[in-house]
């Protein structure tokens, strides 16, 4: 409304009840309510309130000044609704507002949140009567989400923020509070956004950070909340019972290659006196000592395939446990030294070596992504990654050094990648369904094909690089010139496509 208009909604019906207001008084209040969004429902707070300390028929600034002005009819009429409550309705108006509050930080404003009517409406079964009670004083706006049309609530004048003590003070004592439930409230909404998948559930110490804080916050929880901490504590308990498996598996082979061990010395000592009772035996007679000469050779190639393999063992027992001590270099070295000291080698001493080889404790670790890693490829030179954060980055995978050379790929996000044989080109599939073909030397973008309606799930090159195979979840196979981005073939399926590959001749 404008100024003029203001005055006469304010004049007009002071008018027909007869009273007047005091000079300056109206051009006081419109100041007061002009660049406020929602101006009538002020105007409506602060006219009542002037209403009922009016000096007979006169309406004045001296009570207007009383009533806090506009604003200050606001919090009172707030401060009113809250005083009506009973303790746990109270209570349960401190968890609703607060969750209306977005917090600023580093110097920014406090400011009004639009949330779902369910995260709120969750947080308590008695939660929707106190609802009721503020949208009756007209405290609180209603409307629909743009996009889901799920009901959606906020303050309904952003001024209620700055000017009732009590909300103010809420926030002051628990601003770290609601910054952490913040947090934990958009970790739940993307893992919900990702169809649950089990990489987006919390871990390590932001897991032991939300549950610390669940144990001491006021605020309440939602439902999504409570769903996504308890999934990431049950995702928790399954990799560490999945850990305590693999290591008790681990500690029975290790008893039993002990075990087996002990048993080849044994051997090999009776062997070694078998052999000296034969040659003892054998000066007293020449057939006989023939004899003995005989069987002491096979008792000495038994006992020599003996120690052969009791030293296998032993270099098993040590590789493993350096592999224990993360030392992956010296356990690999011993792993193919006890493979290779007896033949066939025993299933203990194959597992060490796979172990040592392709383990984890034999890989490079790398914390190159801010966000969650979606696929990795290698040309056997070199690895690509790309994640979550945007980024497609590069390594040496002899040295495990990153590449100079960095990709940030702007407002897309690749969920798929490929490099070619060569080593020079890089091709991601995005998940707006565009195909991005990237000069790895250069990071300049060769080729950016549009060429999916859907997320490209899977993508490679041919063995020779002359071609892309792509596939996406709209349903399609789509072969592609690497060097032009010519379109050089589709091909409909009944369902989404997941993997694609080129068959051995191409």
């Amino acid at each position: 409304m404008t100024p003029e208009q203001l005055e006469r909604a304010i004049s007009g019906p002071a008018e027909r009840v007869g009273v007047v207001l005091e000079p300056g008084l109206v051009q006081q209040i419109i100041s007061d309510v002009e660049e406020e969004p929602g101006a009538l429902p002020l105007l409506q707070y602060a006219l009542t309130e002037l209403f009922e300390r009016r000096e007979g028929r006169v309406l004045t600034m001296e009570a207007y000044q009383g009533i806090g002005r506009a604003l200050g009819a606001l919090a009172r009429q707030a401060e009113e609704q809250y005083a009506k409550l009973d303790k746990k309705g109270q209570e349960l108006a401190r968890r609703l507002f607060l969750r209306l509050v977005a917090v600023g930080e580093g110097g920014t404003e406090d400011k009004r949140r639009r949330v779902l009517h369910t995260e709120v409406s969750s947080l308590d079964a008695d939660m929707e009567s106190v609802i009721a009670a503020f949208d009756q004083s007209r405290l609180l706006s209603f409307n629909n989400d743009p996009i889901t049309r799920e009901p959606v609530m906020e303050v309904a004048h952003e001024a209620l923020i700055r000017q009732w003590q009590r909300l103010r003070d809420w926030l002051e004592e628990s601003r770290e509070d609601l910054i952490m439930q913040r947090k934990l409230s958009s970790a739940a909404q993307e893992w919900l956004n990702s169809d649950k998948d089990l990489s987006y559930l919390a871990s390590g110490a932001r897991l032991e950070q939300f549950e610390a804080w669940q144990q001491e916050t006021r605020l309440g929880m939602s439902h999504e909340e409570i769903d996504y901490l308890q999934k990431s504590i049950a995702e928790r308990e399954a990799r560490q019972a999945r850990e305590a498996e693999r290591q008790a598996r681990e500690d029975a082979l290790e008893a039993r290659s002990r075990s087996r061990l002990r048993m080849l010395v044994i051997v090999m000592t009776i062997a070694a006196l078998v052999a000296i009772g034969l040659a003892s035996f054998a000066i007293t007679a020449n057939e006989a000592a023939q004899e003995a000469r005989v069987m002491a050779e096979d008792n000495a190639d038994l006992a020599r395939l003996s120690a052969d393999e009791a030293r296998s063992l032993a270099l098993d027992a040590t590789a493993r446990n350096l592999l224990n001590e993360h030392q992956p270099s010296l356990a690999l070295a011993l792993a193919i030294d006890a493979f290779n000291a007896y033949q066939p080698p025993a299933p203990e001493v194959q597992q060490t070596l796979a172990r040592a080889s392709y383990g984890p404790n034999a890989r490079y670790r790398w914390q190159d992504h801010t966000g969650s890693v979606l696929d990795v490829a290698t040309n056997g030179e070199l690895v690509v990654s790309v994640g979550a954060d945007g980024k497609m980055l590069l390594r040496d995978l002899a040295s495990g050094e990153p590449s100079d050379t960095g990709f940030d790929l702007g407002d897309e996000v690749a969920y798929t990648v490929a490099i070619s044989a060569d080593g020079e080109r890089a091709v991601t599939g995005m998940f707006s369904g565009a195909i991005v073909l990237w000069d790895v030397t250069t990071g300049e973008t060769l080729q950016h094909m549009d060429a999916h309606t859907d997320v490209v799930t899977d993508i490679v090159f041919s063995a020779d690089d002359s071609r892309i195979l792509s596939g996406s979840l709209d349903r399609t196979i789509q072969l592609w010139d690497a060097e032009t981005g010519e379109n050089l073939l589709k091909i409909e399926s009944p369902g989404a496509i997941l993997r694609v590959a080129f068959c051995p001749n191409g």
